[in-house]
């Protein structure tokens, strides 16, 4: 039995999914030359060129199709699909409407002409044509997800929402419907809702690990680091090459002081982003908060390198070498800081801070004024500027310069603070108590203040108030050594000596630098005649500070006191020679020393130390003991 054009046509569209389109081709070639107006095959062929991507040849078939049959509205349709293809939406657009004309039941001519119109960005009419081809077939979840999309891309969340889910109930395991659910809770950042959505999709969608990370910011915005954490985590399994995401994750780390994590996390954002200079920037901040000032400012410089323009990195450069002692370097840094911005009032305080702790007052006041004339409300430097005049023993200027600084923030706790400290500098100690008062009422927890009150009712006499004081502020800080050690002179003073060794013991032992302490250990020894205790705490003091003439005195006595005049006066004769070095009167020439200023063993020795005595005495009357430590 002779093959029709119907028979080689199948045969053709058989080859064609099996994507044999050579052969496919001579099937169609021998349908048409069966029957030349055989429009079938003609379809068919078009179609195979569609799947090959040769969109021009395709319409010259259907085109052919439809001259050999008018009414053959599947050939439009997919005349229509080939100019899709092409991005021709109008023309597309055209063959489905013809193909509709034909036959107005024509559900996939409806839902290709929707798809048409949202391209063009007529949603109102996609919307129609997906609608018509949901009501010609209500299981189409393509329509209904696409119907869905029109209305998004209008902004109708809401509605949109209410047409995937039509989709989800024609085919439950619609991907697109599944993941367009989860962006349009999205997009309205319902970030919990699209995670719900996405975790539904086999497929998941990019969306799914921007959703955690997103949803991780709203948590450390709220304060939530654990939840934070545990998003941004979930996120980076997700997709473990965002840089944001890790440093975003630092972020939080940092808050939950996790620094060591922190700083892991920015470090793999680097890793990724290697030419990112804002996150070099955020790791230079937190190793300076760490105060691991020489890898703060190493990040810094790769920051200026990566973007010289960059003011505030060349400011915090200039804090991190400030920190390390490199002065004239900060310098240069806030320099350049007020170079690329001369509006930067944050350079001028700083570099005024570095001018003050040189010394330079002068040219710390002008930073200070530049500071304030950029930022009239910069309280900082108005306090800042009052402590230089206060190092200068301008105390009413500095007192001016503290009130403007309450002027502006009246809760400022350390403009307070510093004014107590100046009024208890200048024995105005009711004064100095109600500013401390202050700064208690707005830090309760301020071990210093207390530390300080204590100090002012000391010197008012008031012994219970001054106890009560350096009490709180060590059960404040169990480590606040000042406190300790003016709870031994208090205890002094009262007569509690015992106690009094053991406030000062307890001093020495949290910070074994402290010279002070050992001073006041020896000397209460010395007083308790246990003199031989009281050498070792002289000695150590000396230590510390060989520069203190007085030291060297007190470390004498005792030793006479215990009859060792040989060695009480040698200590008393380096403690002569220092005090002349300092005034730089030329070389020591005491009765008891050779020309080279060796000591000359002499049988009365106590005699000799009796001599020496005096010449010192003679020096230290006009000293006098320090009794509290006073924090600042």
């Amino acid at each position: 039995m002779a093959l029709r054009s119907a028979d080689y046509t199948k045969w053709g569209l058989e080859l064609s999914i099996k994507k044999d389109y050579n052969e496919a081709s001579k099937k169609f070639q021998m349908a048409i030359h069966l029957d030349i107006t055989y429009s079938p095959a003609y379809n068919s062929w078009g179609t195979m060129l569609i799947d090959q991507g040769k969109y021009k040849e395709a319409i010259s078939k259907f085109a052919k199709a439809v001259k050999y049959n008018s009414n053959f509205s599947l050939a439009y349709n997919n005349w229509g699909n080939a100019l899709y293809m092409q991005g021709c939406y109008e023309e597309a657009a055209g063959k489905y409407q013809e193909a509709i004309d034909i036959n107005e039941q024509y559900e996939l001519a409806h839902y290709n002409l929707g798809n048409c119109l949202y391209c063009q960005q007529k949603y109102d009419e996609a919307i129609e044509a997906y609608k018509t081809a949901t009501e010609l077939n209500s299981g189409n979840s393509d329509a209904f997800n696409n119907w869905g999309n029109a209305l998004y891309s209008q902004g109708k969340f809401e509605e949109a929402r209410e047409i995937y889910d039509k989709s989800l109930k024609a085919n439950p395991s619609h991907n697109e419907a599944i993941i367009n659910l989860g962006n349009s809770h999205f997009v309205q950042q319902k970030y919990e809702e699209a995670i719900t959505w996405y975790e539904k999709s086999p497929k998941g969608s990019p969306n799914h690990s921007i959703a955690y990370h997103k949803l991780g910011l709203e948590k450390h915005k709220k304060g939530k680091l654990e939840e934070a954490i545990e998003k941004y985590a979930k996120s980076n399994y997700l997709n473990p090459y965002n840089s944001n995401l890790y440093f975003d994750w630092g972020n939080a780390l940092r808050h939950k002081d996790e620094d060591f994590e922190a700083i892991e996390k920015y470090e793999k954002a680097i890793e990724i982003d290697p030419h990112n200079s804002n996150l070099y920037y955020n790791l230079g901040l937190l190793y300076f908060y760490k105060k691991q000032f020489q890898r703060a400012a190493e990040t810094f410089v790769t920051v200026v390198t990566l973007n010289p323009r960059d003011s505030e990195a060349y400011n915090n450069l200039g804090n991190a070498l400030d920190a390390l002692g490199k002065r004239e370097e900060a310098i240069y840094q806030f320099e350049k800081a007020v170079q690329e911005n001369p509006k930067y009032s944050q350079a001028y305080f700083n570099w005024g801070n570095v001018l003050k702790d040189q010394g330079q007052y002068n040219l710390a006041y002008e930073k200070y004024e530049a500071a304030i004339q950029l930022n009239p409300a910069y309280s900082e430097a108005y306090n800042n500027w009052g402590n230089a005049l206060f190092n200068e023993s301008s105390y009413d200027d500095a007192i001016q310069k503290y009130q403007k600084a309450i002027e502006i923030n009246s809760k400022y706790k350390d403009a307070f603070n510093n004014w107590g400290n100046l009024l208890l500098e200048r024995e105005k100690y009711e004064d100095a108590i109600e500013k401390y008062q202050f700064v208690i009422s707005e830090d309760s927890k301020n071990c210093s203040v207390y530390n300080n009150i204590g100090n002012a009712y000391f010197n008012l006499k008031k012994y219970v108030e001054s106890l009560s004081n350096y009490t709180e502020a060590i059960k404040i800080n169990p480590n606040y050594c000042e406190a300790y050690f003016n709870l031994g002179n208090l205890l002094t003073i009262q007569g509690k000596k015992e106690e009094a060794l053991q406030k000062y013991e307890k001093a020495i032992n949290i910070n074994p630098e402290f010279e002070q302490a050992y001073y006041k250990k020896g000397e209460l020894l010395r007083e308790m005649k246990r003199f031989s205790e009281a050498v070792p705490d002289f000695l150590k003091a000396i230590d510390k500070n060989p520069n203190n003439t007085e030291l060297y005195y007190k470390c004498g006595l005792a030793l006479s006191e215990e009859e060792k005049y040989e060695e009480a006066t040698k200590m008393h004769i380096k403690g002569l020679r220092i005090e002349e070095l300092k005034t730089r009167s030329g070389e020591s020439n005491f009765e008891i020393c050779d020309s080279g200023g060796k000591f000359i063993a002499n049988k009365n020795m106590e005699a000799v130390f009796t001599k020496v005595k005096q010449q010192f005495e003679e020096i230290m009357t006009t000293r006098n003991d320090t009794e509290c430590s006073t924090a600042t």
